[in-house]
């Protein structure tokens, strides 16, 4: 899981136990290779979606309630602007990669994991905006009570949260490359 708000209520509500984070990595901001709306000169996120929303630029989301969505919608609200139903925010209800792919077809914006841009990025977008204060991207794993569910393997599930918040596990997640290039950085 990625989206802290629904990780805590999951835990909250007793579904999930041994909340544990893993790794992490950020969200950033892609867009045309040429930057039409010249977002590049925004200072932060904030800035970046405002300047999208004044200039009514093409913006993809993802609209499907996943971890990525969450944190677009969280960051629409701190920039103040509503887009869903505008003409320019388009929701794809795809995943990462499906909608990475519209967004280029589009010559849309959008917010998405590094780790996925760098892994299904085929030149036709860029990075556009990385902010480190606003898009921190923190992936945990939760066990699932077995008082919810008789059928889950709370013995697995333990051994797979400890192996993955052990030294070897967070040195696996250090080490996963991709094109020479560490994908996630181990929380510990």
């Amino acid at each position: 899981m990625h989206s802290p708000q629904t990780e805590k209520k999951f835990v909250d509500d007793g579904i999930g136990i041994n909340h544990q984070a893993v790794m992490h990595d950020d969200f950033i901001l892609v867009g045309p290779a040429d930057d039409p709306g010249n977002i590049k000169v925004a200072r932060n996120i904030i800035e970046a979606y405002q300047r999208i929303a004044s200039q009514q630029q093409n913006f993809l989301s993802r609209g499907d309630d996943s971890g990525a969505n969450k944190k677009e919608l969280f960051l629409w609200n701190q920039a103040g602007i509503h887009p869903y139903g505008s003409d320019w925010c388009i929701e794809s209800g795809a995943g990462m990669a499906a909608t990475l792919k519209m967004a280029q077809q589009s010559n849309a914006y959008m917010i998405m994991d590094r780790a996925s841009f760098l892994v299904r990025n085929n030149g036709g977008s860029k990075l556009i905006i990385e902010d480190p204060i606003n898009l921190s991207n923190i992936y945990s794993i939760i066990a699932v009570n077995s008082e919810m569910n008789n059928q889950v393997n709370t013995n697995g599930a333990n051994d797979l949260i400890d192996w993955l918040i052990s030294p070897t596990g967070q040195d696996a997640i250090a080490g996963f490359i991709h094109n020479g290039q560490q994908l996630y950085q181990s929380i510990r």
